[in-house]
């Protein structure tokens, strides 16, 4: 959690591409989405006044995800800066207004994590959709809910989010208990 919130702390959304990455690791946050989900999430496919997205996930699978109004705001800066001379209506692009791919995110957050000194920490693009899940969570959402936010097919993988947070509040208990 702490790693996530450094990292944001160090992006500058005043400059074109800050408020880019801004809007695009806040979209990784607070949706959970997978890299491919963002790389290849396209204009009309977002609707920041409900603030949802459809994602095309694994296997075919779509899904509509929400996100709150951060990332909406943070969304509506980027697409405002968005270089207007592309081609294509993908989302998120490069300085040249090439599509992000997903080593080009990739290396893009490794810089980040330099800055904001957790590059040991090995934070990658993974590690937003564990972020989002355990937030969902902390902040009271229903298994099933998360299950459907991150697309799993089976519950199962939700419940080990569910787990890893029991065991975190038993080891709390533990040390407070007197």
């Amino acid at each position: 959690d702490e790693k996530i919130k450094e990292l944001l702390s160090v992006l500058d959304p005043k400059t074109d591409f800050g408020c880019r990455d801004t809007a695009l690791y806040l979209f990784f946050a607070d949706t959970g989405a997978r890299l491919e989900e963002v790389c290849n999430l396209r204009l009309t496919e977002l609707d920041l006044r409900l603030g949802t997205a459809l994602l095309h996930g694994k296997g075919r699978k779509d899904r509509i995800v929400g996100f709150g109004n951060a990332v909406s705001e943070a969304m509506a800066g980027w697409l405002l800066k968005r270089p207007a001379s592309l081609n294509h209506s993908f989302v998120f692009c490069n300085r040249y207004g090439v599509k992000f791919r997903g080593n080009t995110v990739e290396q893009n957050l490794k810089k980040l994590t330099v800055k904001a000194g957790i590059e040991a920490l090995r934070l990658n693009c993974h590690a937003f959709r564990h972020y989002c899940a355990i937030s969902m969570l902390r902040n009271g959402a229903d298994p099933k809910s998360v299950q459907r936010q991150l697309g799993h097919d089976d519950l199962s993988m939700t419940m080990n989010y569910v787990n890893l947070l029991s065991s975190e509040s038993t080891g709390v208990v533990q040390k407070a208990s007197p």
